[in-house]
């Protein structure tokens, strides 16, 4: 290598994997540094070249499949074994089920510390990446810096997003070594969510719910206007903690972070906590009685009045 190296690492190609590989790259960029962006796939993604136009200087491909539950011992210590060889300074990789399993062990096998679930990143003034993510709840941000290289992190899906590129290149994606997942577990069944309406971080429109819906039936109807509008289905973390939702719709620092074009709250008072989950959303439209409620402040447009009733004349409107 010419220069240093940072590594970041996901499993398909979305405007959520880009993002990250953009603001790498932006971090890359500060500190004269190679991107090397990695792909964990059994097959090499068509749209490569996306990554190229995210700002990634190298690409390379682990063949092994997310969805086999013996794949992240096999992945850990291909990146591992791969870290070694480049000596990065930080990887990152976007939060999943699959890499919140293998970013830990992977850290064990690099001898160094972990970041879980970040939702900025930075460098400090030390030189090394200030991670920060939600603390106690959400009522608190965490700045975290590591004394040791290479850094490793877990970053939300949905915090950074980027567009695909029409004029992207083609690209191709050496393989990195890995050794056949050994079997250790055996999938005897799937059990799949019965709700619908939860892609959050790739919606372009969000409805969302708060306390203020007043009860699970009355949430239920927003799942009605989303699929009237072909909208996801999101919830506030005080919804959630009242069986309004589950915890898959929970959109703020302690669930996901969101950039549609379109978010619609519903009964949302605007703690700051749910606030930081849609900083990145185009227009947000509020409907909530209570005239002093923060989220009106936030919003772009704001309806105060009652939120079902609101919700009652949308169907309506939306059926007809």
């Amino acid at each position: 290598m010419n220069k240093p190296n940072a590594i970041v690492v996901g499993s398909e190609i979305s405007p959520s994997f880009l993002g990250l590989v953009r603001r790498a790259f932006e971090l890359c960029r500060e500190r004269a540094l190679s991107l090397t962006a990695v792909i964990v796939s059994p097959t090499e993604p068509a749209d490569a070249g996306q990554l190229i136009y995210a700002g990634a200087d190298r690409l390379a491909r682990i063949a092994l499949s997310v969805q086999d539950i013996n794949a992240p011992v096999a992945a850990a210590e291909s990146i591992s074994q791969y870290a070694f060889s480049e000596k990065p300074e930080f990887i990152l990789f976007e939060s999943s089920s699959f890499f919140c399993c293998v970013a830990p062990m992977t850290a064990a096998k690099l001898n160094c510390g972990i970041t879980a679930d970040c939702t900025a990143l930075s460098w400090a003034e030390n030189g090394t990446l200030r991670q920060t993510r939600p603390a106690f709840g959400g009522r608190k941000l965490a700045h975290i810096e590591n004394t040791c290289t290479p850094v490793l992190a877990t970053v939300r899906k949905g915090v950074f997003k980027l567009a695909f590129s029409e004029n992207a290149q083609k690209a191709n994606m050496p393989l990195i070594p890995c050794r056949e997942a050994k079997h250790i577990w055996t999938q005897t069944r799937v059990i799949e969510d019965a709700v619908f309406g939860t892609d959050l971080t790739g919606a372009n429109i969000i409805v969302s719910g708060g306390l203020g819906m007043g009860s699970r039936e009355n949430f239920k109807k927003l799942h009605t206007l989303a699929d009237m509008l072909g909208a996801a289905v999101g919830a506030s973390r005080a919804a959630v903690a009242a069986g309004y939702a589950g915890y898959a719709h929970q959109v703020g620092q302690t669930g996901v972070s969101v950039r549609p074009d379109i978010y619609i709250a519903f009964g949302i008072s605007g703690a700051v906590q749910h606030l930081s989950g849609i900083s990145g959303a185009k227009k947000i439209y509020a409907v909530n009685h209570d005239p002093k409620a923060p989220i009106h402040e936030y919003s772009d447009f704001s309806v105060i009045a009652d939120c079902t009733l609101v919700l009652d004349k949308l169907i309506e409107k939306a059926g007809s």
